[in-house]
């Protein structure tokens, strides 16, 4: 941000030595806009790049009241929302505050229930000026993993029937209608396009790939394998087997997508009993994906003004590699039960299954932003040849005012074409997941995240393991690193 308000800064000093006209009064006024929009945005910008900055530091609680603050909340307006509810109930969920979580996570789904069909001003500001003026939708990962969380922290409530049994049938469902929303907005960007004599169907779109890929998204090998253990304690056999081998066919096809994942360590998931599994473990660790802004221009082309921006996720590695779970019995007969030490295994990198799910967006997003970005610039191009052609003095004033003109045009373009670099930025990186089989009783899960050379942090919680085949109790472990 401010080096784009330096550059804009130039071109305002370069105005000034040019010839005078009543045209430098019209490129200021743009230049004026533009930078108003800039700054509008900046703050809001600011505190976002905060937020990030917290999350590196596992500032949980800090970003959590930093989000509770009147003052912070009043920069999201209304077409953020649900950036703040995401966040917000993520925070809620890392710092063990199951219900308010489930809460936030819930309307942030509402919303994006509600705005599957965008509306004609979200519509109007997407194409005209850019994406971040429209109402913020959700990716499509972001979609699926607001279930996931909503269903561990129903688990960690001890919700299974009726709670986590209703995230996991809302996982399942959510793949196809991602891939009828993604041909929705294909279908608008054809029509668009059709318009303006440009062709993006059968093609490239860029550097991202045929446009053929998308709409056809990962699934999270995490929540399907959570909902596999959740029909499995409630001995729905037939989902439970429908669930473990989505996960399976998603190992064997996309191993290079969703991470290391070992096949043979969810072979039964299939066959296995309510009564031989009475424990979940779920250690979470590392940062997911984050969006920035990849620049093209400004670019002079002659008397065309070239500049777009697109949203690229990056990510930043996890140094885990391994977590391992100690569960030790505490109360009345612990000493006589042994303590039970498992491995558990990776099951899903969030990180990698987020970048290609997104990859997967972008030739859609490409190619709307370079119908957008050529509009303007072609209208810039339009005013400018306007101007040379009706300037009534020499060739030399014609053309510092077309220069001038290129200038303000390129100025208003710059301020105007933002990327969309909203997201969810509190997401986990990677999760390693376990099943166990313990007496009744209350527990002490130590859960010891490793990284090369040893153990790269520590972390414990009580759990209560209770009688039936549907009991479930569950462990939920996190490290930011």
């Amino acid at each position: 941000m401010r080096s784009q308000t330096s550059l804009e800064g130039c071109w305002a000093v370069v105005l000034f030595a040019l010839p005078a006209g009543w045209l430098r009064f019209s490129a200021l006024l743009a230049l004026t806009f533009g930078l108003s929009l800039v700054a509008g945005g900046c703050q809001f910008q600011h505190h976002r790049e905060q937020l990030a900055a917290l999350h590196a530091q596992g500032a949980f609680t800090q970003a959590l009241a930093e989000l509770n603050d009147p003052k912070v909340k009043s920069l999201y307006e209304e077409r953020d929302r649900l950036v703040y509810d995401l966040d917000r109930g993520i925070l809620n969920f890392y710092t063990g505050q199951d219900a308010p979580a489930i809460v936030d996570l819930e309307r942030a789904e509402a919303l994006m229930d509600r705005q599957r069909e965008p509306s004609a001003a979200d519509t109007a500001a997407q194409w005209l000026l850019n994406d971040t003026a429209s109402t913020y939708v959700g990716e499509p990962y972001e979609d699926v993993y607001v279930n996931v969380f909503k269903l561990l922290a129903q688990l960690r409530q001890g919700r299974v029937e009726g709670g986590a049994t209703v995230e996991a049938r809302r996982i399942a469902g959510k793949t196809t209608w991602l891939r009828d929303r993604y041909q929705v907005s294909q279908g608008e960007v054809r029509s668009a396009a059709g318009q303006r004599g440009v062709q993006v169907d059968g093609k490239p779109a860029g550097p991202y790939g045929d446009a053929a890929t998308g709409g056809q998204f990962i699934d999270s090998p995490l929540g399907t394998y959570l909902a596999a253990v959740v029909f499995m304690k409630t001995g729905e056999a037939q989902m439970q087997g429908v669930a473990a081998r989505r996960l399976a066919d998603a190992i064997a096809r996309q191993q290079e997508i969703i991470g290391p994942v070992r096949a043979e360590a969810f072979a039964g998931l299939e066959q296995i009993e309510a009564s031989e599994a009475n424990v979940l473990l779920v250690a979470l660790s590392g940062r997911g994906p984050t969006k920035v802004a990849r620049r093209v221009g400004p670019i002079p082309v002659g008397t065309v003004p070239v500049y777009f921006e697109l949203p690229e996720l990056v990510s930043t590695p996890s140094e885990v590699v391994g977590v391992r779970a100690t569960l030790t019995a505490i109360g009345e007969n612990a000493a006589a039960l042994p303590v039970q030490v498992l491995n558990l295994n990776l099951v899903e990198n969030l990180g990698m299954v987020a970048t290609e799910n997104h990859r997967r967006q972008m030739p859609l997003i490409y190619a709307r932003t370079l119908i957008r970005a050529a509009a303007k610039s072609t209208a810039s191009y339009v005013a400018t040849e306007a101007i040379r052609r009706g300037q009534p003095g020499g060739r030399r004033e014609a053309d510092g005012e077309a220069v001038l003109a290129v200038l303000a045009g390129l100025a208003l373009i710059t301020a105007t074409e933002r990327a969309d670099v909203r997201c969810w930025a509190f997401l986990p990186g990677q999760a390693h997941v376990g099943l166990a089989s313990v007496p009744t009783g209350r527990y002490v899960v130590k859960m010891e995240f490793l990284v090369p050379g040893g153990v790269g942090f520590t972390q414990t919680q009580e759990i209560t393991v209770g009688q039936g085949d549907g009991a479930l109790g569950v462990g939920i472990g996190h490290w930011w690193k």
